[in-house]
């Protein structure tokens, strides 16, 4: 079993799916367990002293997703609070992680301008996100969930991800970004 094979199981177990309805688990679904997994290889300055891990979506499917499947969790030792940014200015400075779904993508620019230069990990699934200046694109590549990790854009902002993670993605910089 491959090593992509058992990170795909264990994301179906951390939404509390059962081995027998994995095949009923939506795409969506896997997405944002996905975001939900790889906050432990990232780290936030200043935390510290932080009670809760704010997790910011922009589409409400996401969102209803991510509220009923993320109740009760946790990142590290910090309670995940899930807020919908209805609209571009909507709580940016409160924001740990934004998550920007496909159906919004009209707004990734708008938001990424939004939170540019704060320590925000900007996760996207909407085309073209990663080499507009977003920090994580996710994709489907043959059937499966693949990552797209700017590291130039996370790294300005004093975040940082862990090898283990950059080492299941694709890895680029400014230099492969679009005008780069």
């Amino acid at each position: 079993m491959s090593v992509r094979h058992h990170i795909s199981i264990g994301l179906l177990l951390l939404l509390g799916a059962q081995p027998s309805v994995a095949d009923s688990v939506t795409e969506a679904e896997v997405k944002l367990a996905l975001v939900y997994n790889m906050t432990r290889f990232v780290s936030w300055p200043d935390t510290a002293g932080s009670e809760q891990f704010e997790l910011c979506l922009a589409g409400e499917n996401a969102y209803e997703i991510a509220a009923e499947n993320l109740r009760g969790r946790k990142i590290g030792d910090r309670d995940i609070r899930v807020s919908l940014l209805a609209e571009e200015t909507d709580g940016a400075a409160a924001c740990d992680l934004v998550y920007v779904s496909h159906d919004e993508a009209d707004r990734a620019r708008v938001l990424l301008e939004r939170f540019e230069g704060l320590p925000v990990l900007m996760v996207s699934d909407a085309p073209a996100f990663v080499e507009e200046g977003g920090m994580v694109g996710l994709s489907i590549v043959d059937g499966r969930v693949g990552m797209t990790i700017n590291v130039t854009a996370y790294e300005s902002v004093g975040l940082t991800i862990s090898s283990q993670l950059l080492e299941l993605a694709q890895v680029i910089d400014d230099d492969q970004r679009a005008g780069g």
